[in-house]
């Protein structure tokens, strides 16, 4: 069976970043619901591909000990970015109009437990994107469970679990809408905030490390004409489906199937297995060092573009600045320099106390 980490991978992290980036700064194109699928389905496919073949089922103090261990890695930067962000916050510049009862929140988004509650004004993350490191908090005393069933069942088995799986969440959602209405402002955390919506994900991921370990496959990396028009069509393709999926459902049916979750587990799939097979021309692009570079610090990234652009679009709305066009490429170029150079510096101040501790 294959295992180890495959360093493509790290710039396809890059480009789930870049997606939900230009989601955030308001640009004119983006794909950040993949992106953010691709992360939710790389943690169940990294869980497996670094599972021991003889295993046991996991014991559930090993599960927590998991947990802590992946989110402690970024909880010291999500502390900095919730005080940053929370004077924002305060002076009704993020979220003014949804506060409710601020000393709750501030409590919940502190403990990483926002995505766990029902209440549309308990679930708000002050700083927006801090939902997913507290879903994936919630994931990772599940996921070891997810891998150790797909590696125990029969692939096929395991994939019907999953297609069965998939449209039982579309039908969960079009119960809820039915019961609370297509407007219901609670929808969002039901099919997309809550982590346990975003289980399938995971699994979708469990199973695609089971078959890429099984492959027969050698690992050789050999581009082709066939390969590069391939990954061309899949990044039109790809285009497409996302401007689809973001026009607006007209029924129960249209809004659960759109519900940001069950339909992008496919692309993000997909893409995957172009980033790790790299038989394109557009894959070898897409994996350049530079992007590698870009996405070993994606988790940084993740937790502090979101802050950075807020007080930018602070700045521009204060000095009522407006930007179109280029004006507008610019502005998120900027946003997004400002976001590598904080996290560059985070880096820095990281391996300083790394080396005062090693001194000790």
């Amino acid at each position: 069976m294959k295992k180890g980490r495959i360093e493509e991978i790290q710039a396809l992290r890059a480009w789930a970043f870049l997606g939900v980036f230009l989601h955030h700064s308001a640009f004119f194109f983006d794909w950040g619901y993949v992106g953010v699928s691709a992360f939710f389905v790389l943690a169940g496919f990294f869980t497996t591909l670094g599972m021991k073949e003889d295993a046991g089922v996991p014991a559930p103090f090993y599960c927590i000990k998991r947990s802590l261990q992946k989110t402690f890695k970024l909880y010291p930067l999500h502390i900095v970015m919730l005080c940053l962000i929370t004077p924002l916050v305060m002076d009704g510049v993020v979220y003014g109009w949804q506060l409710g009862p601020v000393k709750k929140q501030f409590i919940l988004n502190i403990l990483l437990l926002q995505s766990c509650s029902p209440d549309h004004y308990d679930n708000i993350s002050f700083n927006g994107v801090s939902w997913f490191l507290s879903a994936m908090m919630i994931l990772y005393l599940i996921i070891p469970y997810l891998a150790y069933i797909v590696r125990k069942l029969d692939k096929h088995v395991s994939i019907a679990i999953a297609l069965i799986a998939l449209p039982l969440q579309i039908i969960a959602d079009m119960l809820y809408l039915k019961k609370y209405g297509i407007d219901n402002i609670n929808f969002d955390w039901f099919s997309y905030v809550c982590p346990f919506a975003h289980l399938i994900d995971t699994f979708a991921g469990c199973i695609f490390a089971r078959i890429y370990m099984e492959s027969k496959d050698d690992d050789k990396k050999e581009r082709s004409v066939k390969g590069t028009v391939f990954e061309v069509l899949l990044l039109i393709a790809t285009g497409i489906f996302y401007y689809w999926m973001e026009l607006p459902g007209d029924s129960i049916f249209m809004t659960a199937l759109k519900n940001r979750t069950v339909l992008y587990i496919f692309p993000a799939l997909l893409w995957i297995w172009v980033f790790i097979r790299q038989q394109g021309a557009v894959s070898k692009f897409l994996s350049l060092k530079p992007f590698m570079w870009l996405g070993n610090m994606s988790g940084d990234l993740y937790l502090v573009h979101f802050v950075i652009i807020q007080y930018i679009w602070k700045i521009i709305t204060d000095r009522h600045i407006r930007f179109k066009g280029t004006g507008q490429i610019l502005l998120s170029a900027g946003g997004l320099a400002a976001s590598i150079m904080f996290c560059v510096m985070i880096k820095l101040i990281r391996d300083v106390i790394k080396k005062s501790k090693g001194k000790v």
